[in-house]
């Protein structure tokens, strides 16, 4: 506040001119103080009604930030549980999908394995067929 310091010492100056007893200052010259006096005492108490008016904005924008903080809070929260989820999703497919390829790899081992018996069993029949029926 050293602008409310800076005003408290312009109305101190200008009033201990007023208070002194000078006896050869004229009424003039103390009504202009008084006057200059009264000017300041306004501003001063204007300027602590803005004060107030400012200290109370300042509270009122702690207050929000203290809720949008709060906010931000449960929303990190809620970010990291999803997180959590996701990754823990992505765990299972892994897994799921390791266990589909293994699958996979069966059935095609076992596809491999009947081809070859059948290519087999062709051969024998065509084999059979010549020798047998003249084909």
């Amino acid at each position: 506040m050293p602008g409310m310091a800076r005003v408290a010492l312009v109305a101190l100056l200008l009033l201990a001119p007023a208070c002194a007893s000078d006896s050869d200052r004229s009424s003039e010259d103390s009504a202009e103080t008084l006057a200059a006096v009264d000017d300041l005492q306004t501003e001063v108490g204007d300027l602590t009604d803005e004060l107030d008016d400012l200290a109370t904005d300042v509270d009122g924008f702690a207050k929000d930030r203290a809720g949008l903080e709060r906010r931000l809070e449960a929303l990190s929260k809620r970010l990291g549980r999803a997180l959590d989820n996701l990754r823990a999703s992505l765990g299972d497919i892994r897994s799921s999908a390791g266990g589909a390829a293994d699958e996979a790899a069966r059935a095609l081992g076992r596809a491999e394995d009947v081809a070859d018996q059948l290519q087999v069993l062709e051969e024998r029949y065509e084999f059979h067929l010549r020798r047998y029926h003249g084909g």
